[in-house]
């Protein structure tokens, strides 16, 4: 198998009409979202913070633009050259391209942490104009923050559905 190629088109007769036309694009999509992600939840609550121990706030205001927005960039170019990789060490085939891209977009809980980091990035960006902060550091935060948002949604349902039925019955009584 030659290259990743997200431009390749998938045949609706071969497959599911639910199957995305370009399973490729799909795969090398959510490989960089995740880097991305990756990289602001890094950047956002390792490395800012340890910038403020070390430095405190002037240090932290200083380089808080270069960080928040190199690393999520470096994350997601990492993660999207490991993809490379496994192709080119044919480590994953057509099939397993279009099996992947396909679970990806039927995956509810993948969507939803998607369309959170969406939400997040697009409020960070809308803060970073308000306040002056550059715009692309600021919507990394958001990112990492519609992340957050995300777990934190998750946890609430979590905490606030009632538990499943007790193995629908008692265990059964052993005869002696």
């Amino acid at each position: 198998m030659g290259p990743l190629s997200i431009t390749r088109h998938v045949v609706q007769d071969d497959y599911t009409e639910e199957m995305p036309k370009y399973p490729g694009a799909t795969l090398v999509m959510h490989v960089a979202t995740k880097g991305l992600q990756a990289g602001s939840l890094l950047s956002a609550f390792v490395v800012m913070p340890a910038l403020y121990l070390r430095g405190g706030a002037a240090l932290r205001n200083k380089l808080f633009p270069r960080v928040m927005t190199a690393l999520p960039i470096i994350t997601s170019a990492v993660t999207t050259s490991m993809l490379y990789g496994m192709v080119q060490n044919k480590n994953i085939d057509n099939a397993g391209i279009d099996d992947r891209a396909f679970r990806l977009t039927r995956n509810k809980g993948q969507i939803m942490v998607d369309k959170f980091t969406a939400v997040g990035a697009a409020a960070g960006s809308f803060t970073g104009m308000l306040t002056g902060t550059p715009v692309i550091a600021s919507a990394f935060s958001g990112a990492a923050a519609g992340v957050v948002g995300y777990f934190a949604f998750l946890s609430f349902l979590f905490l606030t559905t009632s538990p499943p039925p007790a193995a629908a019955a008692a265990p059964p009584e052993t005869k002696k």
